[in-house]
């Protein structure tokens, strides 16, 4: 048997004669192709017909299984998190318009509306903070608009501190703060949905290309990593 190192696909064809096997099996070669691009190697038996796929002799059979189990583990974890920030930029992106459903059913917006129509010192107030309906589905402000609306003292005290605090100097409304809040969540949630979604297409070009010389590998007829330990 006659063992030879190669890095290219052109070195193969150079070396056995065209090496016409190659031409016989499109994935394989497509395997080998990515796996030189990512600066492998691999030990061929060049001792066969330029016909016939020669044997793999390295990577070897075990090598080539822990890596793709390694790949498949974190192929699982890149598509768990990428999965998970989808789930927060569509639900993130659809809170409008879930807010704006569950406000016809909420006891608090009938009263806060009850409020702006019947009470001028009360519809003022709601302007002054940019007090929004859709504001009371948020857990963030829920409690605060719930004391806004049935607490008269909260609420002067609340609306004199946006008039007059230097905190509140650039404040720019509740409404205004959530929907920044809401943009700045989808904003990386996308980033990071698109970082993540380039590692799973990675992952899996990777993982088939392993996988089609494990599959290259397993059909030596003597055990290449035995060959390769007596070596």
């Amino acid at each position: 048997m006659a063992v030879e190192v190669f890095d290219s696909v052109e070195k193969i064809r150079s070396r056995l004669d065209g090496a016409k096997f190659l031409d016989t099996h499109s994935n394989r070669k497509k395997a080998l192709e990515y796996y030189f691009s990512k600066r492998g190697v691999v030990q061929l038996d060049v001792g066969t017909s330029p016909h016939t796929w020669p044997a793999l002799i390295y990577p070897t059979r075990d090598k080539l299984a822990t890596q793709v189990k390694s790949l498949e583990t974190k192929h699982k974890e890149h598509s768990s998190k990428k999965w998970n920030w989808q789930m927060t930029h569509l639900k993130t992106s659809s809170n409008q318009l879930i807010a704006h459903t569950q406000k016809i059913v909420d006891p608090l917006y009938w009263k806060h509306l009850s409020n702006v129509v019947t009470d001028k010192e009360y519809r003022d107030s709601a302007k002054t903070i940019d007090l929004q309906p859709t504001l009371m589905a948020d857990e963030k402000y829920r409690p605060m608009m719930e004391a806004f609306v049935h607490n008269p003292e909260y609420r002067k005290q609340l609306t004199e501190a946006v008039k007059t605090s230097p905190v509140y100097k650039d404040h720019k409304g509740l409404g205004k703060h959530a929907e920044d809040r809401r943009q700045l969540k989808m904003d990386v949630s996308k980033n990071i949905v698109e970082k993540t979604g380039v590692q799973v297409k990675e992952n899996q070009a990777h993982l088939q290309a392993l996988k089609e010389l494990l599959n290259w590998s397993r059909e030596n007829k003597y055990d290449a990593t035995e060959q390769v330990k007596k070596e």
